[in-house]
């Protein structure tokens, strides 16, 4: 709304007419707790909506699993390749921005589905053009005036996954939460975490029943300019299940 505000009142000057509109007021997103965030993940991997298609689903979800995993938001996420992701090992991680977090059994499955979604739209390229970037577009672009059509399987811009994600969210929870929103409550483990023995992971990472939780040193996700609040059924389905049930 700020980037509106400013747009109408510089629009508004040009036609010598301005209205000198004040811009909104800075406001923290409010922001799930990390057992809420797992059990939203878990939610949004296990139903698809019906009027959202089934490459554009996966995609989302993908990105929602490394957000609730690493804390970090789209801005670090939309950089990642397919090296970034490795699912081989006996504990799967993946890298944001150079630094490796772990990842819990419903973000590996969920990542598992994307992957082999990605091999199939890449593969129509024939090798010619195909992307190493984990996120691309899963149709073709809008043609133009003399512009080419891009087809499926380029990378996909940050806008593009935005929309998808306030998509998902609207359709399935009934409120388009943001990103950063899922990333968690910095500093605030899940029930039942215990430390992670010494030398297997960075010190301060928690294992916990509901998936493993990245360092606790850091930094909070910056607040966007746009506040959410959570509907009252979504609020309240969010504390009606017990923590004990919350098993990856």
């Amino acid at each position: 709304m700020a980037a509106r505000t400013t747009t109408v009142n510089t629009f508004s000057r040009f036609c010598g007419a301005p209205l000198r509109l004040s811009r909104p007021r800075i406001e923290t997103v409010q922001r799930l707790t990390s057992l809420e965030a797992h059990r939203t993940l878990r939610l949004l991997a296990e139903h698809h909506p019906a009027r959202m298609r089934v490459d554009v689903w996966e995609r989302s979800v993908a990105v929602i699993a490394l957000a609730v995993c690493t804390r970090r938001g789209l801005s670090d996420l939309h950089g990642m390749r397919l090296p970034d992701v490795d699912l081989d090992r006996v504990l799967p991680r993946a890298r944001v921005t150079g630094e490796w977090y772990p990842l819990d059994v419903v973000s590996v499955r969920v990542l598992t589905r994307w992957l082999l979604r990605h091999q199939e739209l890449t593969a129509r390229h024939d090798g010619h053009g195909r992307s190493d970037r984990l996120w691309v577009t899963t149709g073709p672009g809008r043609s133009g005036a003399g512009r080419r059509v891009a087809p499926a399987g380029f990378p996909a811009r940050i806008r593009t996954l935005e929309a998808a994600h306030r998509k998902l969210t609207t359709q399935a929870l009934g409120v388009p939460l943001r990103i950063e929103q899922l990333c968690g409550s910095p500093g605030v483990p899940l029930p039942g975490a215990v430390p992670a023995r010494p030398g297997r992971l960075p010190a301060g990472t928690l294992l916990t029943r509901g998936g493993w939780e990245g360092p606790r040193t850091r930094p909070p996700v910056t607040g966007r300019r746009e506040a959410v609040t959570l509907s009252r059924p979504y609020r309240r389905w969010l504390r009606s299940e017990p923590a004990a049930t919350s098993q990856s």
